[in-house]
């Protein structure tokens, strides 16, 4: 989401600047939902601990 936000923040700039005529996001109606992330519990965090990578960036 915070993409298109800055996507109509240039398409916004566009038009005052009169490069384009009409706002592409006049009907668009931005949807910011908000998520609750939870930590991770210690048996998650101690199987991480102990995963085995094989590709040497994931292990680092």
């Amino acid at each position: 989401m915070k993409h298109i936000i800055r996507l109509k923040k240039m398409v916004n700039l566009a038009m005052k600047l009169q490069w384009i005529n009409n706002d592409p996001f006049a009907a668009y109606k931005l949807k910011i939902q908000k998520v609750n992330r939870e930590q991770l519990s210690e048996k998650e965090l101690a199987d991480m601990e102990k995963k085995v990578f094989t590709i040497l960036r994931l292990e680092n």
